[in-house]
């Protein structure tokens, strides 16, 4: 083990390096499990969760 804040920052940024690692690959593989129609209705509604006002004042006015 490594002493003090040399350990504390070693110990960080090896946890950082091991998430920023595996959250990609766990959402790619339910991405790979997710039925095709699913991924289907995400894209038609993902956008509007996030966006939901804007695009609603938009399609309002086109």
């Amino acid at each position: 083990m490594l002493p003090g804040l040399l350990g504390v920052l070693t110990g960080a940024t090896l946890i950082g390096v091991g998430t920023g690692l595996i959250t990609p690959l766990g959402f790619a593989a339910l991405a790979a499990g997710t039925p095709q129609e699913r991924h289907v209705r995400l894209r038609r509604t993902r956008p509007a969760a996030g966006l939901g006002p804007l695009l609603a004042l938009r399609r309002r006015a086109a």
